[in-house]
């Protein structure tokens, strides 16, 4: 009987023991599948951080060639040009605006007392403002004050855009060129010689499109190498020597086109000198190492994130 009772208490110890192990073995496996389950929802988490890391390192990377390349160790030198057209003549609508359109470009047109849309010869008033609508430039000569408020009046009227060029055909004094800029708001001047100008306002060199091909291919050769700004101004008065030339006109927009050489509004141009004159040299080294600094540390996250995952 005790031999029994000991069988049987053995046999009970045997069982407790079994299920003992068995229920820590099924709480181990609970908790490694746990661990595992965490793990792969840590490591898919991880992989999904990547994509936008991913897309910060494209953009730090474009936006630190950027600034590399606006430093002024790095900067290329090269000239802007603006086409100048010595009157609102119908010819712009039937002769030039297709070839200014070919390369995307616009221009400046000159508009005097007698040069003035509606007039016999000149565009009206609606085709004017469809090219200004586009983005041309109005410009106006420099005369007397009163001539001039009331010319820049009569544009107004038309509801064109007040001119943002001033022409000079001939010199004037500092003083009084000085004047008319700060009274009228001006951001360039058009000028056939050297001249003084307040702060902030830009002065482009006119050339006629009609120079001989040598002086024309020396000065956009020199534009290509240097910065500095030219109008090459069109007339179409027969027999002006300035007097339209398509061939002439192709040939320029073309080489500014395979040199990606600046063409726009004496304005746009104006006020692109402005905003590199303007840019903070300090400012930009300091966003550039700012740039460089995240790039190495999202670099650095994508380095752990891929051996962590296995991730590319």
């Amino acid at each position: 009987m005790k031999k029994r009772l000991l069988f049987i208490l053995a046999v009970v110890l045997v069982g407790a023991l079994a299920f003992g192990s068995y229920s820590v073995i099924r709480q181990r496996k609970a908790q490694q599948a746990e661990k595992d389950a965490q793990l792969a929802a840590l490591q898919q988490a991880q992989v999904q951080e990547l994509v936008p890391l991913r897309a910060e390192e494209t953009q730090l990377e474009q936006r630190i060639a950027t600034l590399t390349a606006s430093l002024p160790e790095n900067k290329q030198p090269m000239g802007s040009t603006t086409v100048f057209f010595r009157g609102p003549y119908e010819e712009l609508s039937t002769q030039v605006q297709q070839v200014m359109n070919i390369y995307g470009v616009k221009g400046t047109i000159l508009l005097t007392e007698d040069l003035f849309p509606g007039k016999d010869g000149m565009l009206s008033v609606d085709a004017l403002r469809s090219f200004t609508d586009d983005g041309w430039d109005l410009a106006i000569s420099l005369q007397d004050l009163d001539a001039m408020t009331k010319l820049i009046a009569d544009v107004e009227a038309c509801s064109l855009p007040a001119p943002k060029v001033l022409y000079l055909a001939t010199g004037v004094s500092t003083e009084y060129l000085t004047e008319c800029v700060n009274r009228f708001g001006f951001q360039a001047v058009v000028t056939w010689s050297d001249v003084t100008l307040p702060e902030g306002v830009l002065m482009i060199t006119a050339h006629s499109h009609q120079d001989d091909s040598e002086t024309i291919n020396n000065l956009f050769d020199y534009l290509r190498n240097n910065l500095d700004y030219v109008a090459v101004t069109i007339g179409f008065v027969s027999g002006d020597q300035d007097c339209y030339n398509s061939a002439r006109l192709n040939s320029i927009l073309n080489y500014c086109a395979y040199y990606s050489m600046e063409v726009a509004p004496a304005s746009t141009v104006a006020e692109h000198a402005r905003a590199d004159a303007e840019t903070d040299e300090d400012a930009t080294r300091q966003e550039l190492e700012e740039a460089n600094q995240r790039l190495e540390e999202v670099r650095q996250r994508i380095k752990e994130i891929a051996t962590n995952t296995g991730a590319e």
